[in-house]
């Protein structure tokens, strides 16, 4: 806990030079490095105290193209770690313009992967299957959108 309160207090207000050297972490050659930073960085984004820095963090398109690239590693364990922080630029209401063309410009790779990403076996199956159900909702629906231009 300690961690994620001294993150936090460093993070208030050069947040975005703390994830541009964290982005050299999440896409590192080393697995072991790429998996734990992801590990983190979803717990973080994902606790209550910190949505303040989450909803900053979705609205940066430059996370969320290393987010989607971390949804093609070789690795099916990266791939699920990055699915649970790519859904929560997908799943914000308020997804800034250049967020939904880059969803909208790459729904058919998008939904390529999420159809084939699976989490294994275990009893979280179903929620998972239900999340990316929604997120592949989400996707296809920025695809129809018409209006989309910077």
């Amino acid at each position: 806990m300690k961690m994620k309160i001294d993150i936090m207090k460093n993070t208030s207000s050069p947040l975005f030079q703390f994830f541009d050297i964290y982005e050299r972490l999440l896409t590192s050659s080393n697995y072991v490095t790429r998996r734990q930073s992801l590990k983190l960085l979803s717990d973080f984004l994902l606790e209550p105290p910190n949505s303040h820095i989450m909803k900053k963090f979705i609205l940066e398109v430059r996370y969320m193209k290393v987010i989607m690239t971390l949804l093609k590693d070789s690795s099916k364990n990266i791939q699920i770690s990055a699915f649970h922080i790519f859904k929560i630029f997908v799943a914000n209401p308020s997804k800034p313009q250049e967020v939904k063309i880059i969803l909208a410009r790459n729904h058919e790779k998008l939904l390529e992967l999420l159809h084939n990403l699976s989490p294994g076996k275990g009893s979280e199956d179903d929620q998972f299957e239900e999340e990316k159900e929604l997120i592949i909702e989400e996707i296809q629906k920025m695809s129809r959108l018409k209006n989309l231009q910077l």
